[in-house]
């Protein structure tokens, strides 16, 4: 009888601990603004009432958070809208405001501790369901959920596993105050052993890192503006070593399928998965990808000059060779990368 006692007495404790770390939804409220307790941590807003299976003509409502020494990580999970505009904002910054969402921002982290979520509806569409986002609180000096923290860096990437284009990665990492990955310094002449050490959600086949030659051809820069140094971990998609790369193959990826090579440069306009790192509490610096094509380098131009010279009607061999030292000293060079950080 003991047995059965304490048996039911560890359900109804399991009960009430499953009660209490519940996820708790909100809807529109006729009393909005809507202020959010800040003692939970896991939540969801949803822009219509409570069991209406849309939002009416007019609707308007507000949601706010504030949580002491947390910031707020935003993930749009339903985005049916029509005749509304939605908007995110942490104190005096706007995070998102429109009435569509492009795809590389479902996920937001917040700069500070406050969260404010509107929503303004100016027709009637009882057959769109609005918006409903998932927030969770997680400390001004952490990670976001699910992300890894190693040697003082936060590494990770959407919720959503989505695949985009290299600039949308960057974007989408600019959302969640992060960048597309850096390696580490300290790691910059062994990035393979690095890359090993992050999850494997982190490294797949292929996955978009901060790494590009788009401002100097052949000459590998992170988005930080940091100079990668040739390496033998680098490679391109197209095979071969990196300074033999298609001139499309201008953004680093990794690779981990037990290849010797670690990153592949790979066509910028393939959609790939990606990952982000940041500091933790994340960024408020964000890299531009740079868009200042050279598409030769000087080892490029002087080729030419030389495939020129050898097939030129060169009489004399000293005129041939006075040409192409020439050619060699006075060749053009790739400018030096610029950065800034994207006007927000």
């Amino acid at each position: 009888m003991r047995a059965i006692n304490m048996q039911k007495l560890l359900v109804l404790l399991a009960c009430l601990v499953a009660a209490a770390t519940a996820q708790q939804q909100f809807y529109c409220s006729p009393d909005s603004p809507t202020t959010v307790s800040a003692s939970l941590t896991d939540f969801y807003l949803t822009t219509r009432r409570q069991n209406e299976a849309g939002y009416s003509s007019g609707l308007s409502c507000e949601f706010n958070a504030e949580s002491p020494n947390r910031a707020f990580f935003v993930e749009v999970k339903s985005f049916k809208v029509s005749s509304a505009v939605f908007t995110i904002s942490s104190g005096d910054e706007v995070l998102f405001s429109g009435s569509s969402i492009p795809d590389y921002q479902h996920n937001i982290l917040t700069p500070s501790k406050s969260l404010k979520v509107r929503f303004d509806a100016t027709g009637d569409q009882s057959n769109s369901e609005g918006v409903t986002v998932r927030v969770r609180a997680m400390d001004l000096n952490g990670c976001i959920p699910g992300w890894t923290y190693i040697s003082g860096t936060c590494f990770g990437t959407d919720s959503i596993g989505s695949s985009r284009n290299y600039l949308d990665a960057q974007r989408a990492c600019n959302s969640m105050r992060s960048n597309l990955l850096h390696v580490p310094l300290a790691y910059q002449s062994n990035i393979g052993s690095f890359m090993r050490m992050l999850p494997t959600s982190l490294r797949r086949y292929y996955t978009w890192i901060g790494l590009t030659d788009r401002s100097a051809r052949f000459s590998h820069y992170w988005l930080s503006g940091r100079r990668q140094f040739w390496t033998s971990d680098i490679s391109c998609y197209s095979g071969g070593s990196s300074s033999s790369c298609y001139s499309s193959e201008r953004c680093g990826a990794f690779k981990d399928k037990n290849s010797y090579y670690a990153i592949y440069m790979n066509n910028c306009s393939n959609r790939n998965k990606f990952a982000c790192s940041a500091p933790p509490g994340g960024t408020s610096q964000f890299y531009t990808v740079p868009n200042n094509y050279v598409l030769q380098s000087s080892r490029a131009w002087v080729w030419g000059v030389v495939s020129r010279c050898c097939s030129s009607a060169v009489s004399s061999w000293s005129a041939f060779t006075l040409a192409c030292a020439v050619g060699r000293a006075d060749g053009p060079r790739a400018p030096a990368p610029s950065w800034s950080a994207p006007v927000r």
